[in-house]
């Protein structure tokens, strides 16, 4: 499928999004500002524009789609097995951090020009030396799984019961468990 596209003294001026539609569905185009670069594409843009990669970000559908992304691709960078499709990360997928039990936050904030949420969605092995098998994961709270870092469920109740979690070098302001969170309910 072509997507139409305007010049502009024979540049590309505007694109149009895959999902981007006016209100009676006809496809809009959009300049091209609006959309990231990719070299594999023909018009050397992504297909959607930043708009809505950002709203696929605050769905169910999208955040299981970049976690399982997301575990390939570290996967193959430390050489470990990732053997888990769509279907397990939905399946392990609850309503609520399987550590903390916290409710997660679908939104995105922008901070220092990254899209950063400490109360997302966040993949995690329960067994960090194992890799990303059916079994071995677990969905929790993004500034849970950087607190965890490499170590068990078990050590980090430990570190959050001695108070060391925020106080870690490699743990930033955001990834701090949220103002008001009641640790007495983590921790057990």
């Amino acid at each position: 499928m072509s997507r139409k596209f305007r010049e502009r003294a024979g540049k590309v001026v505007a694109a149009e999004c895959t999902l981007c539609s006016d209100a009676e569905g006809r496809a809009v185009l959009r300049p091209l500002a609006d959309f990231q670069r990719d070299s594999k594409d023909p018009l050397g843009i992504q297909s959607r524009c930043r708009n809505c990669r950002r709203g696929a970000a605050r769905t169910r559908n999208g955040r299981i789609r970049r976690m399982l992304h997301d575990a390939r691709w570290n996967a193959a960078r430390v050489g470990r097995q990732c053997v888990i499709a769509y279907e397990d990360i939905d399946r392990a997928f609850g309503d609520r951090c399987a550590v903390t039990g916290l409710p997660f936050d679908m939104g995105v904030t922008v901070v220092g020009g990254r899209l950063m949420n400490h109360n997302a969605p966040s993949l995690d092995r329960r067994d960090a030396t194992r890799g990303y098998v059916a079994g071995n994961i677990q969905v929790v709270l993004s500034w849970v799984n950087q607190a965890k870092g490499r170590g068990t469920q078990r050590q980090f109740k430990r570190r959050l019961r001695l108070g060391a979690v925020g106080q870690t070098r490699h743990i930033e302001r955001w990834q701090r468990p949220p103002q008001g969170t009641a640790l007495r309910s983590i921790i057990g």
